[in-house]
């Protein structure tokens, strides 16, 4: 398994895992304060602190691999990017933005159908949360199989 294959995979679990661990913290806060209530402000302080620890999380684990990934392969992460490595980020990128913008269109289609709020938020936030899981497996399905 290539170094940029097992990144993808690190990510993805990272990724899950960091997801998993927020998000029932959020959701366990908000049944402790009545429910899943209509409060904007509530979902858009869940949403707005998600991305910084989504982030911060990714990161911290990202260095965490390449510290075990190098004393236990004895292998540098390679500093250089070809064209194909660009090539697949790319296109996993563009899978991720597919996805995230047919998620956002669902998200107006709750409000238009005459759904709670939040109900809204909780469908943006699945699709962040999507959308990033498929660009971790877009990443490993084009380094496997090429693009």
């Amino acid at each position: 398994m290539s170094f940029q294959e097992k990144r993808s995979v690190v990510s993805l679990i990272s990724t899950v895992l960091i997801s998993v661990g927020y998000l029932s913290y959020m959701f366990q806060r908000a049944q402790e304060g009545g429910g899943t209530t209509d409060d904007g402000r509530f979902w858009a302080a869940v949403i707005l602190i998600f991305i910084p620890v989504f982030i911060v999380g990714n990161v911290i684990l990202h260095i965490v691999f390449s510290i075990i990934n190098t004393l236990v392969t004895r292998e540098q992460e390679p500093t250089i990017t070809d064209e194909f490595d660009k090539l697949v980020e790319l296109k996993a990128t563009r899978n991720f933005y597919h996805i995230f913008m047919a998620g956002f269109l669902l998200s107006l289609v709750t409000l238009v159908a005459g759904l709670p709020s939040y109900v809204m938020f909780l469908v943006v936030i699945a699709a962040v949360v999507v959308a990033a899981v498929m660009q971790d497996i877009s990443q490993l399905f084009y380094y496997r199989r090429g693009v």
